[in-house]
């Protein structure tokens, strides 16, 4: 019994795959919207085109991501993905965010000093 649950499982995770993950090649059909908590916020502006962004890491680092989904060739499909990121002066904190204040300017630090935020 216990196998056949496992089984059930495993078959029902690898079957419950749709086309319109964002990790694949497809877009999503023209007027849909896909939200989530940790996914990205997803509009399919066209049969063809893609734009999403994250929701929480919009705070630190705007960002917009744009899939373009080029003409099929037979059984092919093939997308193009473009990126803009963005830092923003909160996204500096975080190089250094306690450490000043404890006295070692590296101390807890999420980022590594040695890159230059240009806010």
């Amino acid at each position: 019994m216990k196998k056949i649950i496992i089984l059930t499982i495993l078959f029902s995770q690898v079957f419950a795959q749709g086309e319109w993950l964002s990790g694949t090649a497809y877009t999503l059909p023209q007027g849909r919207w896909e939200y989530g908590l940790f996914q990205p916020v997803r509009w399919g502006q066209s049969e063809n085109r893609e734009i999403s962004f994250f929701k929480l890491s919009s705070l630190l680092m705007p960002n917009v991501t744009v899939k373009q989904r080029w003409p099929q060739k037979g059984e092919w499909t093939i997308s193009t993905v473009h990126s803009f990121y963005y830092p923003t002066p909160l996204l500096k904190k975080l190089q250094s965010p306690l450490g000043m204040d404890i006295g070692g300017p590296n101390m807890f630090a999420m980022i590594s000093p040695e890159f230059e935020i240009p806010h």
